[in-house]
């Protein structure tokens, strides 16, 4: 069986076939930004309130009433006209046409409009969500990968270098106790281990239920690096960027709209009468004690208003002068979170970017010391212990670096999206 799985794999590769390969990170991102759940949830939502928009727009269109009644009518008519008993009917067609409402209809257009606006709002702040999700669910399983196969190197390098030590005890040329040295280092590195397999598959959940899939090999993702040419040179220039063009705040804003366009909706529907023009038409036949068929027709101006004696008009009014002052409070009080949430991330990405830094020349200089040490090692000049310590020291510090340089790059990404402005284009990764 083994031989036969060779066989079609070398097969493959002398015949040029491409085997299952990785789909770019942009590519997956595109895709999730089209059709995952919530953003199908938000385009529903925006179809929905895109009916309503049509529905307050059509109550201009005049409303045609059909009424038709069919029973028994026994009627004790005045002395000088004969009782009578038939069966009446009654078919009448109102058309009312709406004249005049003191702008209550159109209030109601531009509210609907205005939640149309915020909806599509919404939609983009839930695709800059997802993206977000996204990038951190790629930066977080190759993080995680990297730092699986250090803590792995380490523990193959630990145990390679116990089982020289205990060949030299057998030769009656090393020290029983730095065989136990190594064994305990080496149980240190197997601890490590085992925590970084567990981030790895934490990762992979992520990812998993994310995109839906693993990774076909995670040795080969898409490596997202720094959007630099898309960070603010200053935090200033963060903060006002933000104030543009954040979607949480522009959401809030048009709810804002939508709450003082309320409030005029209300005053006209609450405090002004309603001006309508009716055309009616009545087919009657042995109705009111006539015999017969008859057809009568009117057309009429009608002045409307239902005014409640216990003044609820003016509560309902009131309620929407309150529903405008909460929606103000919290749209002031996003504005000072969103100048907060950049300014953190301004900073925190400032000292993400030099802690990287001091992490990666760490890992250099630990590389070059166990080098170092592994030569003086041969000639004697060194102990175990230091190997197994510069062992230990630079897998830390190689995770450390990875770590910091993951925590960098969802920082950056973080802002952009505090920003408002996180968008597929902004994502580099290197082609």
């Amino acid at each position: 069986m083994t031989f036969k799985i060779s066989f079609i794999l070398a097969l493959f590769f002398i015949l040029g076939f491409p085997l299952k390969s990785e789909a770019s990170f942009l590519d997956k991102a595109r895709e999730l930004l089209n059709n995952h759940e919530r953003i199908w949830a938000v385009k529903y939502t925006v179809e929905s309130l895109d009916e309503a928009v049509s529905v307050s727009q059509k109550e201009w269109f005049p409303n045609l009433g059909i009424t038709g009644t069919l029973g028994k009518e026994d009627r004790n008519n005045p002395n000088v006209t004969p009782d009578t008993k038939f069966t009446a009917k009654e078919l009448s067609l109102t058309l009312t046409q709406p004249l005049f409402d003191y702008g209550a209809r159109n209030k109601r257009v531009d509210v609907a409009k205005l939640g149309v606006s915020q909806a599509k709002q919404t939609l983009e702040l839930t695709k800059q969500s997802l993206l977000l999700e996204a990038i951190t669910a790629q930066i977080g399983i190759k993080t995680a990968y990297k730092n699986w196969e250090y803590a792995k190197l380490s523990v193959q390098n630990i145990k390679r270098q116990t089982q020289l030590e205990y060949a030299k005890v057998e030769k009656g040329a090393g020290f029983s106790t730095d065989v136990l040295q190594a064994k305990v280092q080496l149980a240190g590195a197997e601890a490590r281990y085992i925590q970084a397999f567990g981030a790895l598959k934490t990762a992979r959940n992520r990812y998993k239920a994310l995109f839906g899939e693993l990774p076909f090999d995670e040795s080969s993702l898409s490596e997202i690096t720094l959007p630099v040419g898309s960070i603010p040179p200053t935090i200033e220039t963060a903060i006002n960027l933000a104030l543009k063009n954040n979607l949480q705040l522009a959401s809030l804003a048009t709810g804002r709209g939508i709450a003082k366009k309320s409030i005029e909706q209300t005053k006209a529907e609450q405090f002004s009468p309603n001006i309508d023009l009716i055309a009616e038409q009545k087919y009657k036949s042995n109705l009111a004690g006539t015999q017969g068929y008859a057809k009568e027709t009117n057309l009429r101006l009608q002045l409307s208003y239902n005014f409640n004696l216990g003044l609820s008009s003016v509560n309902n009014f009131n309620a929407a002068k309150s529903n405008f002052k909460t929606s103000d409070k919290q749209y002031y009080d996003a504005k000072k979170l969103v100048i907060e949430s950049v300014s953190n991330g301004y900073d925190q990405y400032i000292t993400q970017k030099s802690n990287a830094e001091a992490l990666k020349s760490q890992a250099s200089i630990s590389k070059a010391f166990l080098e170092l040490a592994r030569k003086e090692r041969k000639l004697g000049k060194r102990s175990l212990i230091d190997i197994l310590s510069g062992e230990t020291a630079l897998i830390n510090a190689r995770s450390d670096a990875s770590t910091a340089r993951g925590q960098l790059l969802i920082s950056a990404y973080n802002m952009l999206s505090a920003m408002g402005i996180l968008t597929l284009d902004k994502v580099k990764v290197p082609r």
